[in-house]
């Protein structure tokens, strides 16, 4: 649609009328953004001691006012601005580079690059929430190179491998504090679990690797359209 605005009328003309329907959608999702519910927190980290609750009342009692002031805030703004500034630079390229690569005209990649956009958008909605309810954590100790102790889960199995990870029942607290003292009582062993882990992520979930994996798609999308 954008690109036949482009033909038709003019890119400020695009840009204006996409930048419209973005102030729209935006002041619409924020009417639906509501208060944490009380309790949401220690329900979410499992806090039970009286020290733990005491630090979930103080992020309770924080207002816009409040969060402007912590060093929090601040460091959301500056790993958000560069995610932003990342991810339309990213953007900027692509119509230039399919262009180039696949011999598409100007209006074919700029459809392309809609719909990378627009699922760029919906991604943020969607898998926010889908990783809500995944242990996002697993990942981030593998790219840090942390040994992990992991739910006994076919997902965490393949995502982790066995070299750099733990599994245990999440039911029984006593298979949790045996993994938790064996990590501790075996530092050679947590460090190799580490390097492991690190290893892999180096290898399976890098930019290198999913470079494959998205170019292949792009040519598949590409050769579809043009049979």
């Amino acid at each position: 649609m954008l690109a036949g605005m482009i033909e038709s009328r003019s890119l400020a003309f695009a840009l204006t009328v996409a930048g419209g329907v973005a102030l729209v959608v935006i002041f619409a999702v924020a009417m639906l953004i509501q208060p944490v519910p009380q309790g949401y927190l220690e329900y979410k980290c499992g806090f039970g001691s009286a020290g733990a609750g005491r630090a979930a009342r103080s992020v309770y009692d924080l207002d816009r006012a409040g969060m402007v002031k912590t060093a929090t805030f601040y460091v959301a703004i500056v790993a958000f601005a560069f995610g932003c500034t990342s991810g339309m630079m990213v953007i900027s390229q692509v119509s230039a580079i399919m262009q180039e690569s696949f011999a598409l005209t100007a209006t074919q990649a700029a459809f392309y690059v809609s719909i990378m956009s627009f699922m760029s958008m919906s991604g943020r909605f969607l898998w926010g929430i889908v990783t809500d309810h995944f242990d996002k954590y697993i990942t981030l100790c593998i790219i840090c190179g942390l040994p992990v102790i992991a739910s006994d889960f076919p997902l965490w199995r393949e995502l982790t491998g066995k070299s750099c990870a733990l599994f245990v029942d999440p039911q029984k607290v006593e298979e949790i504090a045996g993994a938790m003292t064996f990590l501790l009582e075996n530092p050679d062993r947590a460090k190799a679990m580490g390097e492991a882990g690190r290893k892999l992520a180096l290898k399976k979930y890098c930019w290198q690797s999913e470079e494959k994996r998205l170019l292949t798609l792009y040519r598949k999308l590409l050769e579809g359209e043009k049979a």
